[in-house]
């Protein structure tokens, strides 16, 4: 009896390593499959990869509801952000029991017309299972602030008045 307890048990730990070994890998094609159609400009494309009653909520706090709303707001962006590539690096997964996992990836978006040519951020994905194969049903994404600059050699509090940046005594910059 204690054998099969021990074979039993043993079995299950293997069949859900391969399927927590599969559900990633399909998660990792959802990741590829979402950069390569923004790359094409392809926001049906991308639609399609979301569940029928999806939510998106966009890095600047607009939610799209629905697979055609989806499909507007990237399409806008899309057109917006014209000749830019998508970089999506799926990081980490966890899975919610048999038909659903949780997926947190960063994300950068390159070649952008204007004074910031590269944005960047993180996002986290609800991905849910079902006969046709994995659907995002929820995600939400984050832009990442840029870094400050650093003040200019020579300069006080990031501003040169031409003098070395001396303190000026406790009663601020006199002249």
């Amino acid at each position: 009896m204690r054998k099969t307890i021990v074979l039993i048990l043993s079995l299950a730990l293997t069949s859900h390593g391969a399927s927590a070994a599969a559900d990633e890998a399909a998660a990792k094609k959802v990741a590829a499959d979402f950069s390569a159609a923004w790359n094409r400009g392809d926001s049906a494309a991308i639609a399609a990869l979301y569940a029928a009653d999806a939510v998106v909520t966009g890095p600047d706090g607009k939610t799209a509801r629905g697979r055609n709303s989806i499909e507007g707001m990237f399409a806008t962006d899309l057109r917006d952000k014209a000749g830019s590539r998508m970089t999506l690096s799926a990081n980490e997964f966890r899975e919610l029991g048999n038909a659903g996992m949780v997926w947190r990836c960063d994300w950068k978006l390159s070649g952008l017309k204007g004074p910031v040519p590269t944005v960047s951020g993180t996002g986290l994905a609800v991905l849910a299972a079902s006969k046709d194969g994995w659907s995002i049903v929820e995600d939400l994404a984050a832009l990442t602030p840029p870094a400050p600059k650093a003040p200019a050699k020579g300069s006080s509090h990031g501003h040169d008045h031409g003098d070395g940046g001396h303190d000026h005594g406790a009663g601020g910059h006199q002249h």
